[in-house]
Formats: structure tokens, C-alpha cells, sequence
């Protein structure tokens, strides 16, 4: 492809040149590619590295102290904006018979953009997903088990989006951090519907203060035709005032689009939900329990019926959507064991206030939980505030420490506080393990912050790890088989 083709801007004499790739790592760069020296996320600039062939073009950052040599090379005030709409053009990508719907917030976002991908499929249609942890097409997972993003670098999601389109996707479902918002990643892309989750305090060391924070994940509606916004947070209600497009709002107050009337655990690992939009009552049985995942389910039915698709021929498929990631309910014994994503204060909070909801006097729960590493670090010991004060017992233990020591995450988390009815195991396997075997027949076990997360993260390499067979091993275990 000409690089006239490829950039707005450009050096006049280089228009009809071939562009033979598109990289931002110098190792990969070879003769004849287009070289971008990106700033770094944190908006401080690389220090320059030789490049391994001879580029066609170099663009760099306005302010970037590099030094051409040989190379043709041209500033702009966004590398990385540029960047995105580069690859996107590279690759072809056009989405005009395509539906293409993105998901923000705090906490949601998978379990939303699953749901939608899942009831996608049971109406027939071809659905790519980019989620966190994976990447699917239909059934397909194109991903390597190692990949852990939630929103993926431009040189893989451009490709992956032409790959959709070629396949003939009639609906792309898009976790939208707001990492991937605030680097420019979806730049060049338009969405048909933007959904935002909720917001809490979360990356607080990447984004310095939560309106920061906020107007980031805003981002992703400003780029869509309609917004569905879920009420469950102080900032999707903030959202939906401020937003000044066509949107919907969902939740449990009379003044949402769609909302739910009742949501109530009834054991086996199921919740009823009673759905009302306008005119319209539904009656949901469905293994995503607790108000946070109603909220989810209310987004993703309101965004497939603004494609059309009738409320009660989506609702019976609720009951077979387990939105795999994030929570399952496990049930064996008389002890219920429920594993959770939620590594956020606020998603703990929300995952211990359910767990409390459907517990009666005498029953126990027992909530294993640890702080990842290179994380914010300011949310850890307010993290350990909350477990003490919703559970019996806490086990506190590790959650991917990347590379940060294990102790000194401890530590943070501990703070100056002295807590009883705590348990330090910083063998996550062992933590678990104990806390099942604690368990009496009544009792809840909390497992939180991994989900269905297949490694643990640390010093640099990814350890092979299943909760899901921890907690089958550790109940069969009770049963002595």
C-alpha cells in the first residue's frame, strides 16, 4: 500500500512510495516499513533504539529528541493516534455491514460484552468477541492461553478486526479500557452502541484522579451512536446527564429505559430476575447471580434490542449464558463456594454484600483474597477493610504479583491495622484449600480477584493455575472420596 495512502501526513516526494509494513518496535522495523517512535503511556519518550532495517518513513512525537540520520522522517502532535488510524487503513479494515458494539466501566465489562456475544449467537448470527483474556470468532478462540489483555495493542486488534470482517461478522462485541481510550487505540473506529458499566476508583495509577478517570471511559460514548448506560453507579448516572447523544438508561429505579423489578438467589447456583421495558415484562432464570450482574444482563439486553431483536426471544437463552470469567457458583456439601473476578474494592464490596444477602444467622463466610502487584497500591489496604468487615474469616493470600514480592504486598494491605479472625497464606493454592476445608455445611467461601484466570502472574513468568480444579479437588476432598 502507498503511504499516501496510509497517512495524512507525509512528506510530498514519498506519496507514491510503498509502505511494505507498519511497526512501532524497532527489532521488527525492515527495509521499506513505516517506523513509529511512540511516546510511552506515561507521555515520556523512549530512549531510541537502532532500528533493524532501513524504514521507509519514521514519525515520531512533535516533541521527540530523535534523530533521524538517514531516515525520511515527519513530527506530529499524536504518534499514537496516528498510529491506530495507520494500521487501520494497512489492514483494510471497513466496518460498514458490521455492528460494531464497545464496553467500558470499572467492573462489567466482560460479563456484558460475553452476554452479548452469547445471545448474538443463539440469534443466528456471526459474532466476533474481544474480551479480556481472549479473542474469539463464532466458537473460535484465535488467542494464545498466554494472552491476558483486555483491549489489544493496535498491531494485533486492526489485523484481528480485518480478519472479523473477512470472516463475515455481522456483530463485534469490544471490551474498551480505558487504557486502550486514553493511548488512542480506537481511534479511527465508530461504534454502534457504547455501553458503560460503571465506574469506581480502579487505575488510579495510570489515570492521575478518577474525573481523569471517568472522562476517559466518556470517551467511548462520545465515539457512538447510542450509549446505554447502566444506573448501578454515582458515575453512570453522572454519565448519562453529561452525555448529550441519544442513549438509554438501565437499572432498578422507575426512570430507566429498562429496568429490574426483582432479583432474588434461589439456590443452585440461579437468580430469578423480573425485566420490565415499557409495556414489556420478562420473567429471567439465569446462573449470573446478585443486583451487579442484573445490571449487566439489563446492557446487554437493551443493546440487542436496539438491533432489533425482541425482548422475549432473548430471555429464554439467559438461562444458558454462564459468561464464563468472571463468577461461578459452586454448591456441594451444603458449603457454597463462589468464585469471583472482583479485585476491586468496589466489586468486593458488591460480591460480599450478595454473599451476605442470601446467608442466614449462624452461617459463615470465609473470603480468600490478595492484591495484584504493580497495581494501585492505595486500594490495597482498603480492600483488606472491607473483607474483615463483610466475612467471618479472611484468608488473605497472593493475586498475580507480577513484579512486586509478595510480602511487600502484604504488607500495603495490612497497613498499620490489626485484624482478627485473619489468616495469612501467601500459597494461594494452599489459601484456597484451607478455607474450603474450614467450611461447614451453611457456609459461603469467597474466592476473589482471578475468575476463570488460567495463570498466576509473577517475577516475569506465567504460572499454570485453575481455582475452578482447586475447588473441585478441595470439595471432593470434604467428601473424602
Amino acid at each position: 500500500m502507498k503511504i499516501k495512502d496510509i497517512l495524512d501526513l507525509r512528506p510530498s516526494d514519498l506519496s507514491e512510495t510503498e509502505a511494505l509494513g507498519i511497526t512501532r518496535l524497532p527489532d521488527e522495523c525492515l527495509d521499506g516499513f513505516i517506523f513509529f517512535d511512540l511516546p510511552k503511556s506515561d507521555g515520556g519518550m523512549h530512549k531510541f533504539k537502532r532500528l533493524k532495517g532501513h524504514p521507509a518513513l519514521v514519525v515520531c512525537q512533535r516533541d521527540s529528541e530523535y534523530n533521524s540520520g538517514n531516515y525520511p522522517i515527519i513530527y506530529t502532535d499524536n504518534a499514537r493516534r496516528e498510529y491506530s488510524i495507520a494500521l487501520c487503513r494497512y489492514f483494510g479494515v471497513d466496518l460498514s455491514k458490521t455492528r460494531l458494539i464497545g464496553v467500558t466501566g470499572t467492573c462489567g465489562k466482560t460479563t456484558t460484552a460475553t452476554l452479548i456475544y452469547e445471545l448474538g449467537m443463539s440469534m443466528g448470527l456471526k459474532v466476533g468477541l474481544i474480551g479480556t483474556g481472549k479473542i474469539l470468532i463464532n466458537r473460535e478462540i484465535i488467542t494464545e492461553d498466554s494472552y491476558s489483555m483486555t483491549t489489544p495493542d493496535p498491531e494485533l486488534l486492526y489485523p484481528t478486526l480485518r480478519r472479523m470482517q473477512d470472516m463475515g461478522c455481522e456483530l463485534i462485541v469490544m471490551e474498551a479500557s480505558s487504557h486502550a481510550l486514553a493511548l488512542m487505540k480506537l481511534e479511527p473506529l465508530k461504534f454502534d452502541i457504547g455501553i458503560f458499566t460503571n465506574l469506581s476508583e480502579e487505575h488510579l495509577d495510570f489515570h492521575p484522579d478518577i474525573e481523569d478517570y471517568f472522562n476517559t471511559k466518556m470517551r467511548l460514548l462520545e465515539k457512538s451512536k447510542l450509549s446505554i448506560i447502566s444506573s448501578s453507579s454515582e458515575y453512570g448516572r453522572l454519565a448519562h446527564l453529561r452525555f448529550s447523544g441519544k442513549s438509554l438508561l438501565v437499572g432498578k429505579s422507575d426512570g430507566c429505559d429498562m429496568r429490574y423489578e426483582a432479583c432474588e438467589y434461589i439456590g443452585g447456583g440461579m437468580s430469578r430476575l423480573v425485566i420490565r421495558r415499557g409495556d414489556d415484562t420478562a420473567q429471567a432464570i439465569s446462573p449470573l447471580v446478585g443486583e451487579f450482574n442484573a445490571y449487566n444482563i439489563l446492557c446487554a439486553l437493551s443493546c440487542m434490542m436496539a438491533l432489533g431483536y425482541e425482548l422475549s426471544s432473548l430471555v429464554p437463552h439467559l438461562n444458558s449464558i454462564r459468561a464464563s470469567g468472571r463468577m461461578s457458583v459452586t454448591e456441594r456439601g451444603g458449603i457454597r463456594v463462589i468464585r469471583d473476578f472482583a479485585h476491586t474494592p468496589d466489586a468486593l464490596l458488591k460480591l460480599l454484600e450478595f454473599a451476605n444477602s442470601i446467608c442466614i444467622s449462624g452461617q459463615n463466610i470465609i473470603t480468600v483474597f490478595g492484591c495484584g502487584g504493580e497495581r494501585d497500591r492505595l486500594k490495597r489496604a482498603k480492600s483488606l477493610q472491607i473483607a474483615a468487615s463483610h466475612s467471618s474469616f479472611v484468608v488473605v493470600t497472593s493475586d498475580n504479583p507480577r513484579g512486586e514480592g509478595r510480602a511487600k504486598i502484604l504488607f500495603d494491605m495490612l497497613d498499620t491495622c490489626e485484624y482478627k479472625n485473619l489468616s495469612i497464606m501467601l500459597d494461594r493454592e494452599v489459601a484456597i484449600k484451607y478455607a474450603i476445608t474450614r467450611a461447614v455445611a451453611g457456609d459461603t467461601v469467597i474466592i476473589a480477584g482471578k475468575g476463570d484466570e488460567k495463570f498466576i502472574n509473577e517475577g516475569g513468568a506465567l504460572i499454570p493455575f485453575s481455582e475452578d480444579e482447586i475447588i473441585a479437588r478441595a470439595l471432593l476432598g470434604k467428601d473424602g472420596v
